[in-house]
């Protein structure tokens, strides 16, 4: 079964500006990364949902660390969810959907 997940993040982190993604998973975890410099303010939400099927709702976690690995974040089996967090220091931040 495929899940897609879309996600939106605000003030400066991945793509630069508010917006948002959407990628397909196949019962793997996908993580993405981004170097943001510190002082910054990190606001995301997340939906996923069945691919074929938009009101199915679909069980993930998620997870946000620091560039030393500390957990920012961390959810289990919810359908969606918020973040937000102040860099505290530069460097590769990183957000795992599994």
């Amino acid at each position: 079964m495929w899940r897609a997940v879309g996600w939106t993040l605000a003030m400066a982190w991945w793509i630069g500006h508010v917006g948002g993604l959407e990628f397909d998973m196949l019962y793997q975890s996908k993580c993405l990364t981004d170097e943001i410099e510190r002082g910054v303010l990190v606001v995301g939400e997340y939906d996923a949902h069945d691919k074929n099927d938009h009101t199915k709702p679909m069980y993930i976690n998620v997870k946000v660390e620091d560039p030393s690995g500390h957990v920012l974040y961390d959810q289990k089996n919810k359908p969606e969810g918020t973040f937000s967090f102040n860099t505290k220091v530069a460097g590769e931040y990183k957000t795992c959907f599994m």
